[in-house]
């Protein structure tokens, strides 16, 4: 029955009504009837529930408590209420007293930064523990100030623009540290094992231009700055003989092209594996994060390994203690680890079409029944897997045994790595009986 509302005039529609309404035209044609008013323009039954009558009553400023809120202007309404909501005074003291802690402690790494603590305490030899101290906060006073930057000028980004933007950016990060590397390593080459280095010139080129030139990076570009970059490896090895420095000027620690330079210059193959792969993800739609995050596991894995490598291959350094033919295996074991830790990452979590198909090629059948996947990696578990299964034969088992040697025999330290390849190889070892117990 239809009766005047209490307040107002506008036509009621009773609960009885209401409900045979429902049972008629379905839920959606209930709320409508039922809900609040919305524009003129909508109709008899707007989007947000609401009748013309009831949207003219609004507009005059009556009440309309008789007729229920549809589910979308209800929410509608929470979500204005809650960004009207103003921040709480106990909300904004904290806020204030973080700002300030990270403005002082950000002020307090400059100062160290500048070698002028003294103005702060007024003696020396605060520098250090300055930027020590300081240092542990500015990353949060950065995010401190986009999240202010944020709140009161806010910035939205189109997706398709951020996925171009961080593209150009990895693009960009690649190309200034694989400039950076191959010069350092070329001069390190050239100082020290002579002018025939200048052949490196040819592949570093090479691949120069097929990262600026593709669009689209592919393995076979990649592989072949790793095996390039194995041949600069060994091309070096003989330099690192610290056992007499008027021969070998390398062992001078005066040198400013000394081994630290060359550690350093060798960590920067890291952000040149990784980037390829973050750009294959994106370029398939994936967000940042969401390709950082993919297989994150795989990340800190090769981060280890390769890090592995570097500290074996910087053991040549004491490598005039060995016999000649342990360090050969050295170097063999070094080749092997880095070629293997490099290039399985790549073949493996590089999004292309290819990945299959290299690996239906290098995959033994044991391992492919190991790992349960038949010659199809059908999750990340499985290709992580499969990556630790290859390093734990090419690095971790071999690594280990030739420290336990180096140890045991000839007396040298032991390395923190040792445990690393322990580890490993229970870690994989447990992977692969908990693998078959599902399989079976």
């Amino acid at each position: 029955m239809m009766v005047a509302g209490p307040n107002n005039g506008v036509p009621y529609v009773s609960k009885s009504q209401r409900e045979l309404s429902g049972k008629e035209l379905g839920d959606g044609s209930q709320q409508q009837l039922s809900g609040g008013g919305s524009g003129g323009s909508n109709g008899p039954f707007s989007p947000l529930g609401g009748t013309t009558a009831g949207n003219n009553n609004n507009n005059s400023g009556g009440n309309n408590s008789s007729f229920p809120e549809s589910p979308l202007a209800r929410r509608i309404s929470i979500m204005g209420q809650a960004v009207s909501e103003p921040e709480s005074t106990t909300q904004r003291i904290i806020t204030s007293i973080q700002l300030a802690f990270s403005i002082v402690a950000s002020a307090i790494f400059v100062f160290g930064v500048v070698n002028r603590a003294d103005i702060i305490t007024g003696e020396d030899g605060w520098n250090e523990i300055f930027v020590v101290l300081g240092s542990l906060f500015v990353f949060p006073f950065a995010t401190l100030v986009f999240e202010t930057f944020q709140k009161y000028v806010p910035i939205s980004i189109n997706k398709d623009k951020e996925a171009v933007m961080w593209i150009w950016g990895l693009r960009i990060g690649l190309f200034c540290v694989y400039c950076v590397q191959q010069g350092l390593f070329l001069t390190y080459l050239v100082i020290y094992t002579g002018a025939a280095s200048w052949a490196f010139l040819v592949p570093d080129i090479a691949f120069l231009l097929l990262m600026t030139m593709s669009t689209k990076f592919s393995t076979i570009a990649v592989n072949l700055y790793i095996l390039v970059l194995a041949a600069k490896f060994a091309t070096f090895w003989p330099n690192l003989d610290q056992s007499d420095a008027s021969v070998n000027p390398f062992a001078d620690r005066d040198n400013q092209f000394g081994p630290n330079g060359l550690l350093a210059c060798l960590m920067l193959t890291i952000p040149i594996i990784q980037f390829p792969v973050l750009l294959s993800r994106l370029q398939v739609g994936m967000s940042i994060t969401q390709a950082y995050t993919t297989n994150m596991a795989a990340v800190f894995a090769h981060l280890l390994h390769y890090l592995d490598v570097l500290e074996l291959y910087m053991l040549g350094l004491e490598r005039n203690g060995f016999a000649s033919d342990v360090q050969s295996l050295i170097l063999i074991f070094v080749l092997m680890g880095l070629v293997c830790c490099n290039l399985y990452y790549v073949t493996l979590f590089f999004n292309d079409d290819s990945v299959e198909r290299m690996l239906q090629k290098l995959q033994p059948n044991q391992v492919l029944d190991a790992l349960g996947g038949g010659g199809e990696q059908n999750s990340n578990d499985d290709t992580l897997l499969h990556y630790f299964v290859w390093v734990l034969f090419f690095i971790d088992l071999p690594y280990a045994t030739m420290r336990l040697v180096a140890f045991v025999v000839h007396g040298t330290q032991i390395s923190t790595f040792f445990a690393k390849n322990l580890m490993m190889m229970a870690s994989v070892t447990m992977m692969l009986v908990q693998n078959s117990k599902k399989r079976t």
